[in-house]
């Protein structure tokens, strides 16, 4: 091989090194690393570690089965006054009534036929939510676990969370609420340490 061809593949190979280390950083950049792990199993869809003030914090995420959007409204197989029927068969009731949609939209400034049709749609947009629940979107439980020494020590929970999970990026109403349960999860496990040693104090005086 002559000299000349060897200086030619060492830049090639030092460009195409470049070239890997530029698309990575931008994968970073655009994709960047959640602090939620894929767990993907029966306990948790997503979990994720935290460290604060000698607690370890677990977040686990996963869907409840257990709750219902009754923000969106009910599904029953007999209809009745300002029930709208559906393809297959029932009645939707939406939660904000159609007079009640109307309403706010004319508070806010719209005219009586916008309004109107404003109204109209956001029915039938709670109708479509309604019927997709559980095919395409999902509610989830978020579970919290504080724990001591690897002893839990306080558990919370929030149930009935509207998210739309990413693997690369989690909701933001998920990180909001996950924050909120380690502050109140923080707050309960330290009182349960006073408790514990208010206790032991007493029976050993």
């Amino acid at each position: 091989m002559s000299a000349k061809l060897s200086v030619v593949i060492a830049v090639c190979r030092s460009w195409l090194k470049t070239i890997g280390e530029v698309l990575r950083k931008a994968a970073d950049l655009e994709f960047p690393k959640s602090p939620w792990e894929w767990i993907g199993s029966a306990d948790a869809l997503y979990a994720r570690v935290e460290h604060r003030d000698g607690l370890e914090f677990t977040g686990r995420l996963r869907i409840d089965s257990e709750s219902t959007p009754w923000g969106l409204g009910t599904l029953s197989d007999e209809g009745g006054p300002g029930w709208y029927p559906t393809t297959d068969g029932r009645y939707f009731c939406p939660a904000t009534s159609l007079a009640e949609r109307e309403a706010s939209y004319l508070e806010n400034g719209h005219k009586p036929l916008k309004a109107r049709r404003l109204a109209e749609r956001r029915v039938m947009e709670d109708l479509q939510a309604l019927l997709a629940y559980r095919k395409s979107w999902f509610m989830y439980r978020l579970e919290v676990e504080a724990r001591r020494n690897n002893v839990v020590v306080a558990k919370l929970e929030v149930c009935g969370l509207r998210a739309d999970p990413h693997v690369n990026r989690m909701d933001s109403r998920v990180d909001d609420v996950f924050w909120c349960l380690v502050d109140d999860a923080r707050q309960a496990a330290h009182e349960a340490v006073d408790t514990a040693v208010s206790r032991w104090r007493a029976q050993a005086g």
